[in-house]
Order: structure tokens, then sequence, then C-alpha cells
């Protein structure tokens, strides 16, 4: 999971946003700011669209179903090497900090911009975005990489990495005065 990414939406048209198409697969809570890239075979359509998923509880009750339904195609956290779909746009989580599912407070996780496990995810295919939390060299001109379990890390000016395919974009600036993995940087989405 990548430890302390944020973003914070600069320049994004609803056209780069992938909406619904996948869902999250990996360990949770997982952060806005992670490296995805598509789990097996990618996106496939057949004629089972939504997978039926389990409805975990603390308690079970006679006599009743609690189905959920979600789309089959899956993202996971890029590793290096890995072909990059995009950020991941809000966080994946199963409850809030009190332990409440979703179905319970649609309101709430609304206006946090979260998303409950299971559904369709929005990704971040295109467009600039303020993000903090990458590792490595990040100043004008530098790639940003997927670096294993869906970390950002910046790359020396000039470097071209050997999975060019684990290529995410480019940062346009350095980390603001606040230190390395604290403040945000300017960061073009424009994956390879």
């Amino acid at each position: 999971m990548a430890t302390n990414t944020k973003i914070k939406e600069f320049i994004i048209d609803d056209h780069n946003v992938i909406n619904g198409l996948f869902t999250y697969s990996g360990a949770l809570p997982v952060t806005a700011g992670t490296v995805l890239a598509p789990v097996g075979s990618g996106y496939r359509l057949d004629e089972s669209d939504l997978q039926t998923l389990a409805f975990t509880s603390t308690a079970s009750f006679s006599n009743t179903v609690s189905t959920r339904w979600g789309p089959v195609p899956q993202v996971q956290n890029a590793g290096s090497g890995d072909a990059v779909l995009g950020l991941l746009r809000y966080d994946v989580r199963e409850t809030d900090e009190n332990g409440q599912r979703y179905q319970f407070y649609p309101q709430k996780w609304a206006e946090n911009q979260w998303t409950a496990s299971g559904q369709g995810v929005s990704i971040l295919n295109k467009g600039f975005v303020f993000i903090s939390g990458a590792a490595g060299t990040i100043t004008a001109g530098a790639y940003g990489y997927a670096s294993g379990a869906g970390q950002l890390i910046g790359s020396a000016v000039g470097t071209i990495s050997a999975a060019e395919q684990s290529r995410v974009g480019k940062f346009w600036g350095g980390v603001a005065n606040q230190g390395a993995g604290k403040g945000f940087a300017l960061f073009q989405i424009d994956p390879k």
C-alpha cells in the first residue's frame, strides 16, 4: 500500500477519468494517489458484467440475503514493470473511522470522497494533480514511476527506467518548502 500518498486535483478533464470499470483488489484501506495496474488479463467484456460479492457483517440474521454486486475486472497496486493504468482518485475502504459500513451512511462516504470495497473505482488517467508522499528525486522534469506496492517514485531528470511501461507521468516542480514527502509537488499524469 502506498503510504501517506495524497492528491489534490488541479486540472482534470472528466474524459480522462475511468469511472466504475474496475474494482480494487488488495489490502484495505488504500489511499488516493496509489498507482494502479490491471489484474491478470485486464478489462474484459463478457455476459456477466457484474459479480456477486459477499456481505461481511458482524452479525448474521436468519432468513436474510444481503447481496452486493460489483464489476468483474480488477486493478491492484502497480509494481515496477507493470503496465500502469493511472492513479486512484478516491480512498477505498471497508468501513469509516467508526467501523460503520457504506450502506448505513452513503452521504458521509460521498462527502469524504471514499469508495466502498467492491464498488467500481475512479482512476485518473491524465491531467495535473498536486501530489505528496512520492519517494525519490522530485524535481522539475523528473519522471514518476510505479516503484512497487502502488507507490510513486521520482527519478533524476533525464533518467529513463528500463521498465518504461511503469512510467506514470512527469513532475513539474519540486516539493513545496515542507520537505520531501510532506509537501505537494505538481505532477502530470500521462502513463505510457
